[in-house]
């Protein structure tokens, strides 16, 4: 990828015959999930120009179960985020 820079140069150099120092069984590899290769640059790529409204005061949380947050932190593995939690304990 150093050479070539992005994927689609990548693939036009393979296509066109101009990938001569890549090895042949690579360039099977590469050209048969060509699909792949470029679903998951797609499915990579964070798109900044998506319009969104977007208001941080609205996402306050003023009133919270303690106890539902470090179970659902437990559930999804976000054992670090336990200790982060404000110290007072808010109840709904």
């Amino acid at each position: 990828m150093k050479k070539f820079k992005t994927i689609e140069n990548l693939y036009k150099k393979l296509e066109k015959g101009e990938a001569k120092d890549i090895r042949e069984t690579l360039k099977k590899k590469l050209l048969d999930n060509k699909n792949q290769a470029i679903f998951s640059k797609k499915l990579a790529t964070i798109r900044c120009n998506v319009p969104i409204k977007f208001n941080l005061e609205d996402c306050r949380v003023e009133t919270y179960s303690h106890q539902k947050v470090v179970k659902l932190f437990q559930e999804f593995d976000f054992k670090s985020l336990i200790n982060r939690l404000p110290s007072r304990q808010l109840v709904i």
